[in-house]
């Protein structure tokens, strides 16, 4: 049998242990709560340095890239300098007193004299012109770089059709030029004619002979890309 003083005790044992679990309870969630928002606190205050992190990691690989990227230009400079002096060379052997050729430091100008390739006054290539520059053409294929085509005249005013000035016979004959080297085999997107007339003279117009050196074509040979091409 079952008394009463026993189910009071049980009751009482019972509802001790609630209110102790129930202050257990509040115990654990005041204190992990706690623990969770300082927790949260402190992730947002250092949550920049997730983001610093990355930024130095990236800005790491880009630095190491162009590292790289200039090692490996700067390998290549000597070989594509030396194919440029071998081309001066080779055009030098082959066009021998015909030309003059120039090497600088960032290009190669060869300068071709008017008889060799024009008649007074014509921008029709002569017979013979076909075959010296079919032999720059070739030279050209083997090398990178863009080429200008300058056109120049001597100073003595033109007179007739079909040309207005200077200006136009030398742009109609760089003109004419390029022509021939893209059919040697030479990428259009390479040339560029140019037109000066009698702007640019490299010695004085004060006698026939140096009248006769200011007529002439010049293929202006780059060691790079103009910008923007």
């Amino acid at each position: 049998m079952i008394r009463d003083e026993d189910f009071d005790e049980k009751s009482e044992s019972d509802d001790g242990s609630q209110v102790l679990k129930e202050s257990e309870d509040v115990q654990e969630r005041e204190f992990y709560g706690n623990a969770n928002r300082g927790s949260e606190n402190r992730s947002s205050e250092h949550i920049w340095l997730i983001s610093y992190s990355d930024f130095t990691t990236i800005m790491m690989i880009f630095f190491l890239a162009m590292y790289g990227y200039t090692q490996i230009m700067d390998a290549k400079a000597p070989a594509r300098l030396d194919r440029f002096t071998a081309l001066a060379s080779e055009m030098k052997s082959k066009m021998q007193n015909e030309v003059r050729i120039v090497e600088e430091l960032d290009k190669i100008t060869v300068e071709l004299g008017e008889g060799i390739l024009f008649k007074s006054g014509s921008a029709d290539l002569n017979p013979n012109a076909g075959r010296t520059l079919a032999d720059i053409g070739e030279s050209l294929r083997k090398v990178d770089g863009d080429v200008i085509v300058e056109g120049h005249t001597d100073n003595v005013p033109i007179s007739g059709a079909p040309f207005r000035s200077n200006w136009e016979l030398s742009a109609s004959r760089a003109f004419s030029v390029i022509q021939a080297l893209k059919g040697s085999g030479v990428p259009a997107a390479r040339l560029a004619a140019w037109g000066f007339g009698e702007n640019r003279p490299v010695v004085s117009n004060d006698s026939i002979e140096n009248r006769q050196r200011n007529r002439r074509i010049d293929i202006v040979i780059l060691k790079r890309k103009i910008q923007g091409a």
